[in-house]
Order: structure tokens, then C-alpha cells, then sequence
């Protein structure tokens, strides 16, 4: 439940996925990325809620 509030108030811009606490992270990143909105988590879309972005970034830089 509180995980959905977080993750409704990431997507209406008044908090971030930083301020969310760290035992409710996964949650809210799975309920963003279901959303269609993985990319307010740092989940890029292509990796499908997977690894952040900054290290998918990395990886296809070293290909």
C-alpha cells in the first residue's frame, strides 16, 4: 500500500525515486515499471526493469 502511494507521487512529480525509502525501492520500482514508467525509477525501458540505466548506458558503450 505505501509502496503505491510513492510510486503515485513519483509519477505526479512531487516526490522521487531517491527520496522513496529503501526498504520500499524494489516494490515502488516494480509498480513504476508496470506502469509503463520504469524510467522515473532509473530502469530503462529496453531492459525491461532489469539493470538502472547508468550501467546499461556503460554496457552498450563497451560493445
Amino acid at each position: 500500500m505505501m509502496a503505491m502511494l510513492w510510486a503515485q507521487q513519483i509519477m505526479l512529480g512531487k516526490k522521487t525515486y531517491a527520496q522513496v525509502p529503501r526498504l520500499l525501492k524494489n516494490k515502488v520500482k516494480d509498480i513504476l515499471v508496470d506502469s509503463g514508467m520504469g524510467e522515473l525509477a532509473g530502469v530503462s525501458s529496453e531492459t525491461e526493469g532489469t539493470e538502472p540505466v547508468e550501467e546499461a548506458t556503460e554496457k552498450e558503450a563497451k560493445e
